[in-house]
C-alpha cells in the first residue's frame, strides 16, 4: 500500500508535467503565432491553475513540492502573459491595417468622384 508522501509525490509529478506541457504549448504557439493554440492553451491553463491550486492547498506549506509548484506556475504566468503582448502587439497591427485600408478607400472614392469630373 501507498503511504501519503508517495501519493502525494505521484500528484505533484502530474500537476508539474501537465504545467510543463502548458509551457511548451505556449512557446510552439508563440514561435508559430497560432492564436487557435493560444486560445486553447488559455482556457487549459485556468483549468491546470485551478485544479494545481487546489492540490497545493491539500500539501505542507513547507513542503518542498509547494516549491516546484509556485515555481513552475510562476514560469507558466510568465509564458502566459508572453502570449497576452504577443496578441497585444498584433491587435495594434491589425488597427493600423484597418486604418490604412480606411485611408486607401476615401482615396480611391475621391480619385473616383475626381475622375468623373
Amino acid at each position: 500500500m501507498k503511504d501519503e508522501s508517495q501519493v502525494a509525490g505521484g500528484a505533484t509529478q502530474r500537476s508539474l508535467a501537465k504545467i510543463d506541457a502548458l509551457i511548451e504549448g505556449y512557446k510552439k504557439a508563440l514561435d508559430d503565432g497560432d492564436w487557435q493554440q493560444l486560445a486553447q492553451l488559455d482556457a487549459d491553463t485556468r483549468a491546470v491553475v485551478e485544479s494545481t491550486v487546489q492540490y497545493a492547498q491539500s500539501i505542507p506549506a513547507s513542503s518542498d513540492a509547494v516549491a516546484s509548484v509556485q515555481s513552475k506556475l510562476q514560469e507558466l504566468f510568465e509564458h502566459n502573459q508572453r502570449a497576452v503582448a504577443f496578441a497585444a502587439g498584433e491587435r495594434s497591427k491589425m488597427a493600423e491595417q484597418l486604418r490604412g485600408l480606411g485611408n486607401a478607400k476615401v482615396g480611391i472614392d475621391e480619385y473616383t468622384s475626381n475622375a468623373k469630373l
